[in-house]
């Protein structure tokens, strides 16, 4: 049992800014037991500034008191490191995983991000810093993206958050993973976006890609006809195709990320090409509408992709 005073310098090692609120070393409702995991949370705070819910993650509330979670991020990226001790963050819910139910205060790290919680207010800064930040945690306790659980997880029946993450929360796993296992791309690297020919970083290209997936996934699957029955073999159901394709959706948008940072890889100089972009992505295209689809629907799997990336490519 313990107080985590390494935490400042755990997320300064891999290059993130960090703000540590005064006391922050001994702040805490007493120490922590063994820390098996992190658990994320958002904190449905002011619509407006950089980090507003401090007061209330530090102080607590008139029912609960403060610190309500080890780490705060402000909406431009920095890590407010407030408690190095048990904070109130968990609550009820669980088992998950090796710890026990209701036991989330004493062995789960707690980050409080600031997003409104109704609607995806997340900031570039914050796309970028979350899966970062939590990786480096990660890395210092020696353990896998496997051990980062929700609170929408934890206690599912109360919880919502953090809600509105681009591929959700096992994009995020997904997000911590890949650092784990060495993407070092900066994404507020300044590059040319390949589409629009403007200038700008790296994170605000990715966003415009996962849009434009979106956007043209339900006329891509509109085109290619897609009205016979299929088993969607996640929910094992029989529905229609364009129904069981929308599993599909949020495995491409996850791959957006890996598709882009193999494009940015090296830092080069000359831009991709739309028709680049549309080539990196098409193996995650097809893996993802072959597994939504199964193996048996082949041909309805190559009729989405060629809609895909013929679009992707315009």
């Amino acid at each position: 049992m313990a107080y985590a005073t390494w935490l400042a310098d755990a997320l300064r090692a891999q290059g993130l800014r960090v703000h540590e609120e005064g006391g922050w070393t001994s702040r805490g409702h007493g120490p922590l037991s063994a820390i098996r995991g992190v658990m994320l949370h958002h904190t449905a705070g002011a619509a407006t500034g950089n980090f507003p819910s401090l007061g209330v993650v530090r102080d607590g509330t008139g029912s609960l008191a403060g610190p309500l979670a080890n780490l705060g991020l402000a909406r431009d990226g920095t890590w407010f490191v407030i408690a190095a001790g048990l904070a109130y963050h968990a609550g009820a819910g669980g088992p998950w995983r090796d710890v026990a139910a209701n036991a989330g205060n004493q062995h789960l790290l707690g980050i409080e991000a600031e997003s409104v919680g109704t609607r995806n207010d997340w900031t570039d800064a914050q796309l970028d810093s979350y899966p970062r930040g939590v990786a480096a945690l990660l890395a210092h306790l020696r353990m896998g993206a496997d051990r980062v659980v929700a609170h929408k997880e934890w206690a599912p029946t109360r919880k919502i958050d953090p809600a509105h993450w681009p591929g959700d929360i096992p994009g995020f796993r997904d997000s911590v993973a890949r650092i784990l296992e060495g993407d070092t791309v900066n994404w507020s690297q300044t590059w040319t976006n390949p589409v629009t020919g403007t200038t700008e970083p790296a994170s605000v290209t990715l966003r415009y890609m996962e849009d434009r997936i979106v956007k043209r996934l339900s006329t891509a699957i509109a085109n290619a006809g897609l009205d016979s029955t299929v088993r969607n073999p996640v929910v094992d159901t029989t529905e229609k195709a364009r129904t069981a394709i929308g599993y599909a959706e949020q495995r491409i948008i996850n791959g957006v990320v890996r598709s882009v940072a193999s494009l940015l890889d090296g830092q080069q100089t000359e831009p991709a090409s739309p028709e680049a972009i549309a080539n990196a992505l098409a193996p995650l295209i097809t893996a993802a509408v072959t597994e939504a689809l199964g193996q048996d629907n082949e041909k309805q799997a190559d009729a989405i992709v060629e809609a895909l990336a013929r679009r992707l490519a315009e």
